[in-house]
Formats: C-alpha cells, sequence, structure tokens
C-alpha cells in the first residue's frame, strides 16, 4: 500500500469511527437521554396543572366556606319562615306601602342547594326603594334581587309602584339554625 492509499484509508477509517462513535453516542446515550428529559418536563407540567387545581380547589373551599356563612339554615321550612319575617321586617321598617307578600315553593337544584323565591308588590317613594335596596344588599345574606319593576303610580305622582322577585339560597351545610 502506497503512502497515499494509507493515508486516504486512515482518513476514511477515521471518519468511519467518527460516524459511527458519533452515531452510537446519539442513540446509545442522548438519545435516551433527551427521552428522559421530555418525560421529565411533561411530569413538570402535569404538576403544574395539577397545582393549579389545588390552588383552585382550595379557593373555592374557602368560598363555599363563606357561602354557607351567608346561607339561610340548612332547614328549608325554617330558613324560608325567617327571611320572610326578616324582607317582611324589612319592607315596613322602609315605609312602603300596599304591601302584597307571597312565597314561592323551594326548589332543590341537584341536592346542591335550595333556592327560596319570594315576590313582592308594594308603593313607595324613590328614596324608600333606594333605603330598600341598600339595605337589602348590605345585609349579609346569601340572597339576590332577581327581577325589579318601577311603574309611576297614576295616582300619586310621587309614588312608584314595586315589584319585586327575590331569591335566597340554602346550602347544605350552612351551620346558622336558628337566625338569619
Amino acid at each position: 500500500m502506497k503512502p497515499r492509499e494509507r493515508i486516504l484509508a486512515l482518513a476514511f477509517g477515521t471518519l468511519v469511527v467518527g460516524y459511527g462513535g458519533n452515531w452510537l453516542f446519539e442513540t446509545a446515550l442522548q438519545g435516551p437521554l433527551n427521552q428522559r428529559r421530555g418525560a421529565i418536563l411533561r411530569e413538570q407540567k402535569k404538576i403544574r396543572g395539577l397545582e393549579a387545581r389545588l390552588s383552585e380547589a382550595r379557593k373555592a373551599g374557602k368560598e363555599l366556606a363563606e357561602w354557607e356563612a351567608q346561607s339561610l339554615p340548612s332547614d328549608v321550612g325554617q330558613a324560608r319562615r325567617l327571611y320572610q319575617a326578616w324582607l317582611t321586617e324589612l319592607l315596613n321598617r322602609i315605609g312602603l306601602s300596599d304591601l302584597n307578600f307571597s312565597a314561592g315553593t323551594p326548589v332543590n337544584r341537584k341536592g346542591q342547594f335550595t333556592v327560596v323565591s319570594f315576590a313582592v308588590r308594594g308603593r313607595g317613594t324613590l328614596p324608600q326603594l333606594v333605603a330598600l335596596l341598600f339595605e337589602f344588599y348590605s345585609a349579609d345574606h346569601l340572597h339576590q334581587i332577581q327581577k325589579l319593576d318601577i311603574t309611576p303610580n297614576s295616582q300619586e305622582s310621587n309614588q312608584l309602584d314595586l315589584s319585586i322577585s327575590v331569591e335566597a339560597l340554602v346550602l347544605p351545610g350552612a351551620d346558622r339554625r336558628e337566625q338569619l
């Protein structure tokens, strides 16, 4: 073999060993390492997702505890009586006249809570309506006005005919028993 052929054979052998070594490095070491890194990243992403869900669950638990504190008593009959008495007292204290009050049938929503509804008709002035809304939403109950119809009274210029639909919630875990 001539020196030139030996140099070419050595260069070729070096290339084969180099590429072979690189292939061996990529398949035996680098490939599994990259797969492992990818698996670690996927697991870290899952962990972040689970931590986010856990954080949301903790936040929801705190909100539920706050709502249970604001809920009407867990006994629906007692809750209905107490809330009706509270609402009647509020309307009388504000000074609304010609009150017509009716309570709807409690509706259980998938066992998670019960909705107790009330309908009120009455007559009052704009300042009385503002006072009613202020005191209603200042009370720490789990309730809201679903519908409020305001019509000017045709006989008295400063009077308004009011029609109010109210819903209050009863949560099964509410700790209130005998009072609102």
